[in-house]
């Protein structure tokens, strides 16, 4: 098999192909990239990104499912690890195998009409000196995500590309799965993709009594991370104008992603204040920075939440417009007290109990205080010395917010979009887009699985030139790395 040569492999793939196209699974080449960061005795070293030479790996792939399995990799690939063979033939199986189910996950977006094999990234984790010793030990159970959901990653790979100019990086990437029905989704989706600038197609359309997986995917080029190297010193105003734009990326992603996290069942319109008051958090315009005390809205100041509040009630009608149909749809107990015939009614009970918006206020400006200071403690160019203590910042940073985001809000986690919200914050220094793409997956009771619908939509940051000038300019601007959960 290793003597067949690359065009010959093709056809023999896609022969297999039109063989098995009464069959659920087809084989599949694919290619893999492997990086890997670490810290040694040296400096930091670099597994480059690996591309197979000859031939590539086989995959049986179920396009349907969006499932796919190891099925041959080759005998030689020139892929070295540094481990004793043993040690590195178990680790080589296993990034190939990770790959593989990568490749499943990624299914819907192959053409079946192109000949391209697909590059399949895995990252390795990002070791730091004391666990560089052994390596053994720390990759035996390696699952091809990047330590702390990519944090340590991403602030090493800026490094790389500031410092050492590297361009092939593998992209910074967060991926949620979330169980909803119909009903829910057609009140969280087209707003979710609206805030990406609209879908790329028309948005079709789907049984609202139907019980779905749903995959979200988020994904930014991994050169983006060189930006937080290039901030200049805190007292500048360039430092203030890179930050304006980190607060008004993350103030809109955690207010466009909690519906998704927290609405995704319906059970959160039991208790009707709470549903309430996070539709009207999630409606806000991001504050643009006034001052480089003061980022976003500041519940302690009566002006500012004054002004939250207003935008609270401004924009809460909207809301009931998208949800009540879904509430109604899934007969909810609750549906008619969010008619929109009552949104006057809920603005006023925001004036008089502000409480829940003020908490969310809170933690959302705890949040970018804990970006702006972190961003402070970046030195442009810095040297190997300085990226060790960056890296040990990076996972000190990661555990104060997960210790937070786990009791977020009333006593709900939000853990799970810590990668989001760095992969966002991220985006403010590039004009690379970011892509979202969703797939859901029909849960059929009696019968096979079903197509899968794939949403997808794309923005591009803001640039310095175009960087919003108001609060309002800042929504309309934003609309709408692996960083999975951890």
């Amino acid at each position: 098999m290793t003597a067949i040569r690359f065009q010959e492999f093709l056809a023999y793939t896609q022969g297999a192909r039109n063989t098995a196209m009464n069959t659920a699974s087809e084989l599949t080449p694919f290619q893999i990239r492997v990086c890997a960061l670490e810290e040694g005795t040296s400096g930091i070293l670099r597994l480059p990104p690996f591309q197979t030479t000859g031939v590539a790996a086989l995959a049986r792939l179920d396009r349907t499912a969006g499932t796919s399995e190891l099925a041959w990799i080759p005998l030689q690939d020139g892929l070295r690890l540094g481990l004793p063979e043993a040690e590195h033939q178990h680790l080589r199986g296993r990034l190939y195998e990770i790959a593989a189910n990568k490749l499943g996950r990624v299914a819907a977006s192959l053409c079946d009409a192109t000949d391209e094999v697909p590059m399949i990234d895995v990252a390795l984790p990002c070791l730091d000196k004391r666990m560089s010793q052994n390596r053994e030990d720390h990759w035996i159970t390696v699952d091809g995500a990047p330590e702390y959901g990519g944090f340590a990653q991403a602030i090493a790979a800026g490094w790389l590309t500031t410092v050492r100019g590297e361009t092939e990086l593998p992209p910074m990437e967060w991926t949620f799965e979330a169980k909803m029905n119909g009903a829910a989704a057609k009140a969280i989706l087209p707003p979710l993709l609206e805030s990406y600038r609209g879908a790329e197609d028309e948005l079709p359309q789907w049984p609202l009594d139907g019980s779905y997986n749903v995959h979200f995917q988020v994904s930014l080029t991994g050169m983006a991370a060189g930006g937080w190297y290039q901030l200049g010193s805190e007292r500048t105003y360039e430092f203030f104008r890179s930050l304006s734009r980190v607060s008004t990326a993350a103030q809109a992603a955690i207010r466009r992603w909690l519906p998704v996290l927290w609405l995704n069942d319906g059970r959160m319109f039991d208790r009707p204040r709470e549903a309430a008051a996070l539709l009207a958090y999630s409606s806000l315009p991001p504050m643009l920075a006034r001052s480089r005390r003061n980022y976003t809205y500041d519940p302690l100041d009566t002006e500012s939440l004054k002004q939250a509040l207003v935008h609270c009630g401004r924009k809460i009608q909207r809301q009931l417009q998208n949800w009540y149909p879904s509430l109604a749809a899934m007969k909810h107990v609750a549906a008619e007290q969010f008619h929109p015939r009552w949104h006057s009614r809920w603005a006023a009970e925001f004036t008089r109990h502000s409480k829940r918006i003020r908490t969310l206020l809170a933690n959302e400006a705890w949040l970018i205080d804990q970006l702006v200071n972190f961003a402070a403690e970046f030195q442009p160019h810095a040297s190997v010395s300085e990226l060790t203590g960056t890296i040990r910042r990076a996972r000190a940073m990661h555990a104060t917010l997960d210790a937070r985001f786990r009791r977020w809000w009333d006593g709900r986690q939000a853990h799970n979009l810590i990668g989001l919200i760095l992969l966002e914050a991220t985006s403010a220094f590039s004009t690379a887009p970011v892509n979202l793409t969703v797939t859901l997956k029909r849960v059929e009771a009696n019968s096979g699985p079903a197509a899968p619908i794939i949403l997808r939509a794309s923005r591009g940051a803001s640039t310095r030139e175009d960087a919003p000038r108001s609060s309002e300019a800042a929504w309309s601007s934003v609309r709408p790395i692996s960083l999975s959960p951890v």
